[in-house]
């Protein structure tokens, strides 16, 4: 009995002496606590930190874990509270808004209780014996010694960048790692131009923003361009840089992935292509100014000038040199100039903020330019230029002068193979070759491409469209004095058909002759957007869509129009045959959805006068006089076409057969 008395008071009195030990006066210990390791406990389901028998926190947190830090264990607790800013992606996996998302707040603590960092941050990383945290948009980067003295060693510090034009770059740290900056533009009322979701973000030239965003390892996946407003100019690039030299010239970079890298973006053209891989020299709207190639910029030598000659590689692997300065761009940036003339390259020089032609400072052409590009360089929705191999040198003295005057027709190239809407513009063009004393053609024309070697010899066809005198198409080759004119394809009315109208041919561009109709008043019929035009006179026109219209599989549409340009019908392909004088038949085909072909026998109206078969074939009859008439058909109402034992059928076309009026 004594033993048992004595051995209940010596635990009420090492329960009182702990309980005395442990006791924190602003921390009421808990009943149910539970040391889980070292400075971890547990009570009601969350965690708390305890310092030995002293709880140094309440039990709040949802989470713990450990981090190895140099050669000691770091415990990070976290809970849940509120929210913050976080970047929302689209489904391309672009960046395009700021969110809200639940923020988890973290506290740092050694393993024996006492406090790592006093920071309470809403993220963190390490690695080695370096620790970061975020907090508040910043990031705090820590060092921990051998002997466990924790130093703060640089704080990367989001915020406001006023620029001299009034606008600001704003940047938010969205987590403890450098790379989860979010860069944006304010303009200078403070509105947001651009979202904080960037890497990194510049103005250039007084009224270009490009916006980069890099990937995890550092590597660029979007590099965008914007106006000053805020709209997007070009979208394209993985990535996009613009240097710029001390005698205000400027020398522009994109770089795309390709379709093929594990870069999360991959960028289409206009007309859906993707963007091909590789390395361009571009203006400040993003159009290429040179040809891709696959290797010899280093963007980390900020030494490149005007003057530098690097030694580039295209994608079959075949090196050549480049001339930094054919690819550079003057001026760019909002200032004003001087009335004197200002050489600014061997071919150029600047007056009043345009451009003009010179040779040895001798003015070829007034400052009339906006841009003096190098010829083969130049890339627009109405410039379709071929860069070749051989093009590399004979090119390098030809620039193009690109400038706006008046208001002309041209034609939407957007889909080669269709018929092309009449839309306005105003863009002209002039060639140079360097040294020279004038333009190679006095005439400024609205079109122009280069084409390959052809039967002159191992030279470069250059092909100018002319702005003035109604699509005529002008032939130059390169001869040892220089390009000259080899011919001259015009363009404008021909072949009085009928009195009803006449033919209209027009060169929109070098490879894009089209024609149409005109009335005899000048009047136009039909637009020369038709890669062929035929007709019953008197009748009615048959106009062709497609990308020669010599064959059925050439033809995207056929048109049947009256005299006076009014639409009749149209088929996928129309065509009609005299099967004796003054006499024809028409024959229309469709394609259903699941691609086969319906023909049915027409009249001038486009009313259907027969069945539906799978082909039709008019038939040759010789009569006793030699003479070919064309009497019967032939109809396939079997699918397989070709198919030697597709079921056919001969039937008489009297009943289809249409008289010329």
């Amino acid at each position: 009995m004594k033993n048992f008395l004595k051995t209940v008071l010596i635990f009420i009195i090492t329960a009182v002496f702990l309980s005395a030990c442990g006791k924190n006066p602003e921390i009421e210990k808990p009943s149910n606590i539970k040391v889980i390791k070292d400075c971890v406990y547990q009570s009601g389901g969350l965690y708390g930190v305890i310092h030995g028998d002293e709880l140094v926190t309440e039990a709040v947190y949802e989470t713990y874990k450990q981090a190895k830090i140099g050669d000691f264990i770091i415990y990070v607790f976290g809970r849940t509270d509120g929210t913050k800013p976080m970047i929302e992606y689209d489904e391309e996996g672009k960046p395009s808004e700021i969110t809200e998302t639940k923020r988890v707040l973290y506290d740092f603590y050694f393993s024996d209780g006492t406090r790592f960092i006093e920071i309470t941050a809403d993220d963190y990383e390490y690695y080695g014996s370096f620790f970061n945290v975020s907090r508040d948009g910043n990031i705090y980067e820590y060092s921990i010694s051998a002997e466990g003295e924790v130093k703060e060693e640089y704080v990367f510090t989001a915020g406001t960048e006023r620029l001299e034009n009034g606008y600001s770059i704003v940047s938010y740290y969205y987590g403890a790692s450098r790379l989860s900056i979010g860069a944006g533009v304010l303009d200078s009322d403070g509105n947001e131009i651009i979202p904080k979701v960037y890497t990194t973000v510049g103005i250039y030239f007084g009224d270009r923003i490009v916006a980069q965003k890099m990937d995890g390892f550092g590597l660029s996946e979007i590099g965008k361009i914007y106006d000053l407003e805020g709209n997007v100019i070009c979208e394209k690039y993985n990535r996009v840089e613009f240097f710029e030299f001390d005698n205000d010239e400027w020398l522009g970079v994109a770089v795309s992935a390709g379709p093929m890298s594990q870069v999360a973006t991959v960028f289409y053209d206009e007309y859906g292509n993707e963007i091909p891989k590789g390395i361009r020299f571009i203006n400040k709207d993003g159009k290429e100014v040179s040809p891709i190639f696959e290797s010899g910029i280093d963007f980390g030598k900020p030494y490149y000038s005007a003057d530098s000659v690097i030694t580039v590689t295209d994608s079959d692997g075949n090196s050549f040199d480049l001339k930094i300065g054919d690819y550079t761009f003057f001026g760019g940036k909002t200032s004003d100039f001087s009335d004197e003339m200002e050489l600014v390259t061997n071919v150029a020089y600047r007056q009043n903020g345009k451009y003009g032609f010179h040779n040895g400072g001798v003015p070829v052409t007034e400052a009339i330019y906006d841009e003096i590009v190098p010829i083969h360089k130049v890339e627009d929705d109405e410039v379709y230029v071929n860069t070749y191999e051989v093009a590399k040198k004979d090119m390098a003295d030809l620039f193009v002068g690109i400038y706006t005057d008046g208001t002309r027709e041209t034609i939407d190239f957007s889909n080669w193979q269709s018929i092309k809407t009449i839309k306005k513009t105003n863009t002209l063009y002039s060639i140079y070759q360097a040294g020279s004393d004038s333009l190679i053609n006095d005439i400024p024309f609205m079109n122009f491409n280069l084409n390959a070697p052809n039967s002159w010899g191992n030279s470069l066809h250059v092909v100018l469209l002319s702005g003035t005198n109604g699509g005529d198409r002008y032939d130059y080759i390169p001869t040892e004095n220089g390009w000259k004119l080899y011919q001259m394809q015009s363009g404008g009315v021909y072949n009085a058909y009928s009195e009803k109208c006449y033919f209209t041919k027009y060169y929109w561009s070098p490879s894009a002759l089209r024609y149409g109709l005109i009335k005899p008043d000048d009047s136009v019929i039909l637009e020369p957007v038709y890669h062929k035009i035929d007709m019953v006179p008197h009748m009615f026109i048959l106009a062709y869509d497609g990308y020669s219209s010599q064959t059925m599989d050439d033809v995207n549409c056929t048109y049947m129009y009256d005299f006076d340009g009014n639409l009749i019908c149209a088929y996928d392909y129309i065509k009609y045959e005299f099967v004796q004088s003054g006499r024809f038949v028409i024959l229309a085909m469709d394609t259903d959805d699941n691609g086969d072909t319906h023909w049915w026998f027409i009249d001038e109206t486009g009313k259907k006068l027969s069945e539906s078969y799978n082909l039709i074939t008019i038939n040759y009859d010789e009569d006793s006089k030699g003479n070919l008439n064309k009497k019967t058909a032939t109809v396939y109402a079997d699918t397989e076409l070709f198919n030697p034992d597709a079921k056919t059928e001969e039937i008489p076309i009297k009943d289809y057969v249409i008289y010329v009026k």
